[in-house]
């Protein structure tokens, strides 16, 4: 039996990021996107939410959505 060979995925960048001097995050985006993603974790305090936001990144939520 045979599969087919998955199309392999852009290169993905990923980094470190401290926002406030206060919460770290942890960064990716796709090498072909301009979109920064960063994963919400529960020690994250609002403001630095609010500032990472306003960096321009995509905050995601422990499940995969859209941080609100």
């Amino acid at each position: 039996m045979t599969t087919d060979p998955k199309e392999p995925s852009a290169p993905m960048l990923i980094g470190l990021m401290r926002v406030r001097e206060h919460c770290t995050f942890t960064w990716r985006r796709q090498q072909d996107a301009d979109e920064r993603t960063v994963h919400v974790l529960p020690h994250h305090c609002e403001p630095c939410l609010r500032e990472a936001r306003r960096r321009g990144f995509r905050l995601i939520a422990p499940d995969g959505t859209e941080y609100v």
